[in-house]
C-alpha cells in the first residue's frame, strides 16, 4: 500500500494534461474505459480512481500500448482508499 499526499480527484485535476484514456479488458471483454495517469515512479504503472475494477492479467488499452497489469496496489489518503496503482 501506498500513501497519494492529496485526493486522487485533486491529483487528477491538477494533471489532467498527463490523462489517457484507457480501455481495460479481462478475458476479452471490455470491463471500462476510464481516465488513468501514467507513472514510472517505483516501476510502470497506471493509476486509476479508486473503485476502478482492474485486478491482475486485464489488459489496458491506451494510446501508450497495450498493457498485461502485472500487480495491483491501493493508495491510501488519511487512512481511507483512494487510488488505484495498476502495475505493467
Amino acid at each position: 500500500m501506498g500513501m497519494l499526499p492529496v485526493y486522487v480527484d485533486e491529483f487528477f485535476d491538477d494533471f489532467k494534461d498527463s490523462l489517457i484514456e484507457c480501455e481495460i479488458v479481462r478475458n476479452g471483454k471490455t470491463i471500462s474505459k476510464v481516465d488513468g495517469m501514467p507513472n514510472n515512479e517505483n516501476g510502470e504503472y497506471i493509476m486509476f480512481k479508486y473503485g476502478v475494477d482492474v485486478q491482475v492479467g486485464d489488459v489496458i488499452y491506451s494510446e501508450h500500448g497495450n498493457d498485461v497489469v502485472k500487480r495491483v496496489v491501493i493508495d491510501k489518503y488519511e487512512g481511507s482508499p483512494n487510488a488505484i496503482r495498476a502495475y505493467v
